[in-house]
């Protein structure tokens, strides 16, 4: 859908502007050519010119004087052209749509106080709900050099540092406190406990043990809690999604309905 040896669109004002041929796609658009026309893949040429990373042509086209490109059509893989050069680690470009979306308040010299439009930019949706097809999502789950200098600096660097300490910062010491404390508890248990006769307490040791588990078991009560209010927040497919994006989050889990079924069996 993003590459190919011979997919430069499926339109002649696509292919132009693919190669940045500027006079032949303004011939193109005086004689009715519609550049928000979309293929059989939903990518109309501004998808075109992201997926062949022409930035000046991209710029041009929004700008147009008779008709200016759309840059909120979505293709059939549900991605802006935003959004798509996210996937596609086009940082370049993808500067370049972020600026061309920004509202500028004022400027002094070479300060600049501008707003960027959220709306595919962020995780969080216009409803609450979390938007995993959004540019911050994508680039997070970028495997690729591209998509770590796309996080270096910039919006995208601002967008992580406001939600780090507005939400996640305290969230993660939170969870980091409940996780050692746990895992102490645990590890005086495994310690300290018997091979068998779990019942019989005969030694200050068995009351410390015996302690320990009940903590224990009120930690993985609590964990199972946190995770219902989260999807009582997010909903259960975000919940899911979530689990699969982390692997440790569901190993965490699991491992809390495993410590409260095997104490149940003994």
């Amino acid at each position: 859908m993003f590459s190919g040896f011979a997919y430069d669109g499926e339109y002649p004002v696509s292919f132009a502007a693919c190669f940045g041929h500027v006079d032949i796609y303004d011939y193109l658009i005086d004689h009715g050519a519609d550049p928000d026309l979309q293929d059989s893949f939903g990518n109309t040429a501004l998808h075109m010119v992201v997926i062949t990373d022409q930035k000046d042509m991209y710029t041009y086209m929004v700008k147009h004087h008779r008709r200016p490109a759309k840059t909120d059509i979505t293709n059939k893989a549900n991605l802006s052209p935003l959004t798509l050069a996210s996937k596609l680690g086009r940082h370049v470009i993808f500067k370049e749509i972020l600026e061309l979306a920004s509202i500028e308040f004022w400027r002094y010299s070479n300060v600049t106080c501008s707003a960027y439009p959220l709306t595919n930019l962020d995780s969080i949706g216009p409803n609450g709900d979390t938007n995993w097809n959004s540019a911050l999502m994508i680039v997070i789950d970028g495997e690729t050099d591209e998509h770590l200098e796309m996080l270096e600096g910039g919006v995208m660097r601002q967008l992580l540092d406001e939600k780090w300490k507005t939400f996640a910062r305290r969230r993660f010491f939170e969870r980091l406190v409940i996780a050692l404390i746990h895992l102490a508890l645990i590890s005086v248990v495994v310690y300290l406990r018997k091979s068998k006769d779990l019942l019989v307490y005969t030694q200050a040791e068995d009351a410390v043990r015996f302690t320990a588990e009940i903590l224990v078991c009120l930690f993985c009560i609590g964990i199972l809690v946190m995770e219902v209010v989260e999807i009582g927040s997010q909903g259960f497919i975000g919940f899911l999604k979530n689990c699969e994006e982390s692997k440790q989050k569901t190993h965490w889990s699991m491992k809390s309905v495993v410590f409260i079924v095997e104490i149940q069996d003994h």
